[in-house]
């Protein structure tokens, strides 16, 4: 019933269509709340599948249907996570080597809690042994940039 009812939903937001008037958009990405008035429309009688005075009723019933959805989802603002997709999880590395398994090791992926705090956390529903599921970016990031600080390179090989 559901895709009749979507169906019988894009039929109606043909109406300019039937009416002659040539769109370069699908139905489907043309939501009523965005219809323009019913004078706007500027029918073809002679290209007319439908009454205009039809047409033009369907138009103004769907555009006082119309309801613009409420953009209330969280945006909480990017952060880029360097360390995302080339960090995994020690515990699941051991048991990747141990059991010559490739597919166990797991990346640690940037997330942002609720609280603020930015964390490296282990992939959900695997269980590998290890306690703390999450780092924080700061320590994971200092870590790291630690580790790099102590590479020397030498001197012949600067040439």
């Amino acid at each position: 019933m559901f895709q009749n009812w979507r169906r019988y939903c894009q039929v109606i937001s043909n109406f300019p269509e039937y009416g002659g008037i040539v769109n370069g958009t699908k139905a489907k990405q043309r939501p009523a709340y965005a219809q323009a008035d019913t004078e706007d429309y500027a029918f073809i009688p002679e290209r007319a599948v439908f009454p205009i005075e039809l047409l033009k009723s369907v138009a103004a019933i769907r555009k006082d249907r119309g309801v613009k959805p409420i953009d209330n989802k969280v945006k909480r603002e990017s952060f880029p996570y360097a360390l995302s997709g080339i960090a995994f999880c020690f515990h699941c590395e051991k048991l990747s080597r141990d059991q010559v398994k490739p597919k166990l090791r797991s990346h640690l992926t940037g997330n942002q809690k609720s609280s603020g705090v930015r964390r490296y956390t282990h992939k959900p529903g695997i269980k590998c042994g290890c306690i703390n599921r999450s780092v924080t970016c700061e320590l994971l990031e200092n870590e790291f940039g630690r580790l790099i600080d102590l590479l020397t390179i030498r001197d012949e090989a600067k040439d």
